[in-house]
């Protein structure tokens, strides 16, 4: 291969999986654990992929938005948060290994995702009817 496409690949200690096929792909998803921070897109996809993550809000984000973003998916029993200054290898192993053991996959990894799945299914069609809606609206004349 090229060095440039040897210089995108992760480094050899992350674990990576790289799927030929969606069936493949559906299958991994079922298996994945995620590591990342709590924004609103992120969460929204975590929820309806029903994919367990391990969430470091951004100490920084307005209004702490990203904790309460988090604490929704905590609450659901399908992620775990963890404060950044707290955030390190060592920790990372431990709550890695907890979710592994708290999300054993027994069965079919996409079936077992899909019945963690706790997003809206109808997400889509919502924010299209706001939008159609705000975009209609009649403003009143000055």
């Amino acid at each position: 291969r090229k060095q440039r496409d040897r210089d995108r690949e992760p480094p050899q200690h992350l674990a990576t999986a790289r799927a030929p096929c969606c069936r493949a792909i559906k299958a991994e998803f079922g298996r994945a654990r995620i590591v990342c921070r709590p924004g609103g897109s992120t969460v929204a996809e975590i929820s309806l992929l029903g994919v367990p993550a391990i969430l470091v809000p951004l100490p920084q984000a307005p209004n702490d938005h990203q904790r309460l973003n988090g604490e929704w998916l905590m609450n659901a029993d399908l992620a775990t948060i963890v404060e950044d200054k707290e955030f390190d290898g060592v920790r990372l192993v431990h709550e890695m290994t907890a979710m592994l053991k708290k999300f054993r996959v027994t069965g079919d990894p996409d079936i077992e995702r899909r019945k963690r799945s706790i997003g809206p299914r109808d997400a889509t069609q919502r924010v299209a009817d706001l939008v159609v809606n705000h975009c209609s609206t009649v403003l009143p004349a000055d």
